[in-house]
């Protein structure tokens, strides 16, 4: 009885760790990922959003007109 609640214990342990060490290897993989990135391309590209984000966020609070077309989508019914 003692020796199942040791050895259950041990195998909770390494699962523990195992789960650990994986956690540990997808951080060290997200790492990589944003230390590859090409900051002045995604600079100038977030820069834009922004300023497009602005821009419509500006219309709708100011004036409500925009210049830019609506969106139409056309539904089809199931008639």
């Amino acid at each position: 009885m003692a020796d199942s609640n040791i050895e259950e214990k041990k195998s909770l342990e390494e699962r523990g760790v195992v789960a650990i060490e994986s956690i540990a290897k997808s951080f060290e993989t997200f790492e990589d990922v944003i230390l590859d990135l090409d900051l002045e391309s995604w600079t100038e590209r977030l820069e834009w959003y922004l300023n497009e984000f602005y821009l419509l966020a500006k219309s709708k609070i100011i004036d409500s007109s925009s210049d830019r077309p609506e969106v139409q989508v056309k539904i089809k019914s199931d008639k």
